[in-house]
């Protein structure tokens, strides 16, 4: 079980996608850099944003791309896939509480060396922003953090004995309603492959 699955265990329904499907890169939308499927966050403050992810995180911020009526999106990579936040300059709702509290993608996993772990925390108690409580693996270490928006990210820190390519991955965490219909989607329409199911006595975790 990774280290995203130990944590969701104890949600209702919780479905886990890693970023990996594949295009040729000639082909690919604008706004998409890279092969790996990209994924969109509403957000309410750019600068905000940038201080979390781009400055406390240290993701590598690749260039905004611009869009009519004032709207512009910015983008990070974590690892190698993108995440792109789209800022429109709208007071937008937020549901905070990660994967508890609402349908839909409730959680983001980045994947990061264990050398960058003290620099982060650093960063995260100068900024006032709380520092989390790690759970150890084998390999890895994890924590919650919550952005700007509220939107919950897990931080899994490898050590060295893990692989370059495990880094160039990424994951989110789906809650959804209901199991049956999200796998026949994923698996008949998306032909996506199931990897794993654990099934608890207070829900399903499903890896893809």
């Amino acid at each position: 079980m990774t280290p995203t699955n130990r944590f969701l265990a104890a949600l209702a329904l919780i479905l886990t996608v890693p970023f990996a499907a594949q295009a040729d890169p000639g082909e690919l939308p604008f706004g998409m850099s890279t092969s790996h499927l990209n994924i969109v966050f509403s957000v309410t403050d750019a600068d905000a944003t940038h201080e979390f992810y781009g400055e406390i995180l240290g993701l590598k911020r690749i260039p905004d791309i611009p869009f009519p009526g004032g709207v512009h999106m910015i983008r990070y990579l974590g690892g190698e896939s993108e995440v792109k936040f789209i800022v429109t300059g709208q007071k937008l709702p937020q549901m905070e509480g990660g994967t508890r509290a609402a349908r839909g993608i409730r959680l983001m996993a980045l994947f990061l060396k264990d050398s960058e772990k003290a620099g982060i925390m650093e960063r995260l108690k100068a900024s006032g922003r709380d520092v989390p409580t790690f759970t150890k693996g084998s390999s890895y270490e994890y924590g919650m953090v919550y952005d700007n928006d509220g939107n919950q990210v897990e931080l899994v820190f490898f050590d060295e004995t893990v692989s370059e390519d495990k880094l160039k991955g990424m994951q989110i965490g789906l809650s959804v309603s209901d199991q049956k219909a999200m796998n026949e989607f994923l698996s008949n329409i998306l032909g996506l492959k199931k990897r794993n199911q654990v099934t608890l006595a207070n829900g399903v975790v499903i890896d893809y």
